[in-house]
């Protein structure tokens, strides 16, 4: 691996406090301490054929110039408060791995690389990998501190620097940047009186949402052994279920992301019992003009009580597209008032208030709208397909279940549907089992091997929640 450092220059130099979105991974990230590593994110993908290396090289400090979050340093002032300092001008740092290495080696490579993590208040937040390979067709991977880009972001930055090389190739001048609200700016709206009517109505969505909330999603605990490492992720990569829910969502009329909310509803809620589900659900904030194309980290937590208890599916997905419509439109929230209205719901109600069930649909964000011809033994038989496998394991953290989707760089007909529990609440075998059963639903569903059902009909998933009789002596 050979290292490069490669300018970049600005346009300005800027500093500000962290907006909330930046201020929630940043307390995310102190807690996590000292795994700096553990919030950041990578992917990888394709350049143009053809590319030599110095264009890669090149373009990548252009990527880089574009965007102020890239060239920022995040650090506490002597108060201990957070601001982030935007830099006109800096080198990124830039690996290079030759075209010798087999896919194994890339991977392993890769998987050190990625794991350095970034000192923030000191290093711009994001490095490149280059598997570079003579006179074909080369891959650079991004990894970014979770400060300053969220998945959409990457997804914007790996074909922004595609176009900026292919334009290179060719000879032509490249797209300008998209238009978009750079960190600084969104953190001077925040501080401003629109920020804090915008916060206060995102604090009465929350309250609404707490005061009808169970006290905790899982109100049975402690029936499990806790494995070691404590926190287990694993993922389903699915066809069926990717073709089951585009044909779902023109049926139900809505959204593949609220037919996926359903499911995952109808199945939790199912098999602890409750008539009521409590998510935090992760919103993209990219609604707005100035946001669509923001390299940055707009995503932000924000409670949706969901009542499960309904007469058909169909009037669940309804119920989670109302309910994940109200989720955006308070998906900005300064997090010190949420953590406070949290401790005032929850002294008024007389109970500790349990929140840590997450969903995140990044999946169909990605996905293009298309006319529906999957037929019902095409989706049947993409089942077969599908495939298990745990992702990661490890010892701290704070949640009992994050239900999470994500797009695949194999193909656009794949979802990976990824699941992460404590297994003192959620045993591995259940939580594996939640994920077939998930896809399982939707399948039968737009298959029509089931055609309505109330959801608190389902039957439970075994190990929700935990049976005292399978614990050993």
């Amino acid at each position: 691996m050979i290292r490069h450092l490669v300018a970049f220059h600005g346009e300005r130099t800027a500093s500000a406090p962290l907006t909330w979105s930046q201020e929630q991974v940043w307390n995310d990230i102190q807690w996590m301490m000292p795994d700096v590593a553990f919030f950041d994110i990578w992917l990888t993908a394709p350049m143009p054929e053809s590319a030599d290396l110095p264009q890669l090289l090149t373009q990548i400090g252009e990527l880089v110039s574009r965007h102020e979050s890239l060239r920022t340093l995040f650090r506490a002032d002597g108060e201990g408060r957070p601001e982030q300092h935007v830099l006109a001008a800096g080198q990124v740092q830039v690996d290079v791995l030759s075209d010798v290495l087999s896919d194994g080696d890339f991977d392993e490579a890769l998987s050190r690389w990625r794991g350095q993590g970034f000192d923030t208040a000191r290093e711009i937040p994001v490095r490149f990998l280059v598997r570079y390979v003579a006179a074909g067709t080369s891959t650079v991977t991004v990894c970014t501190s979770h400060l300053a880009a969220d998945h959409a972001s990457q997804r914007l930055l790996v074909t922004e620097l595609y176009e900026l090389v292919a334009a290179a190739l060719a000879g032509t001048a490249p797209q300008p940047p998209r238009p978009a609200r750079e960190p600084v700016d969104q953190a001077a709206m925040e501080a401003s009186p629109a920020g804090d009517l915008l916060c206060a109505r995102a604090v009465e969505h929350w309250r609404r949402q707490l005061t009808a909330a169970p006290p905790s999603m899982f109100q049975e605990r402690g029936g499990h052994p806790v494995q070691a490492p404590r926190f287990w992720r694993g993922e389903r990569t699915s066809r069926a279920a990717a073709l089951a829910l585009r044909v779902l969502a023109a049926r139900y009329r809505s959204g593949p992301s609220s037919v996926l909310l359903a499911a995952v509803v109808a199945l939790l809620t199912s098999s602890v019992g409750l008539d009521r589900c409590t998510l935090r659900l992760v919103v993209d904030n990219r609604e707005l003009p100035e946001a669509r194309f923001v390299i940055s980290t707009p995503t932000q937590e924000v409670l949706v009580t969901l009542p499960a208890d309904q007469d058909s599916f169909g009037s669940l997905v309804r119920a989670c597209w109302a309910a994940s419509t109200a989720a955006h439109r308070h998906g900005r929230c300064d997090p010190r008032r949420v953590d406070e209205v949290i401790d005032e719901v929850a002294k008024a109600r007389g109970v500790e208030l349990e929140l840590r069930c997450f969903f995140n649909d990044t999946w169909s964000a990605f996905q293009q709208a298309a006319a529906v011809e999957h037929d019902a033994e095409t989706i049947r038989a993409a089942v077969g397909e599908s495939r298990f496998h745990w992702v990661e394991r490890y010892d701290r953290d704070n949640i009992d279940f994050f239900f999470t989707t994500f797009d695949s760089v194999e193909s656009t007909e794949l979802i990976r549907l990824s699941l992460l529990v404590d297994t003192g609440t959620v045993p591995p075998a259940a939580a594996e089992e939640f994920l077939r059963r998930v896809e399982a639903l939707l399948v039968d569903l737009a298959t029509g091997a089931v055609i309505e059902f109330r959801p608190s009909d389902l039957p439970p998933v075994t190990g929700f929640p935990a049976d005292e009789t399978e614990v050993p002596p």
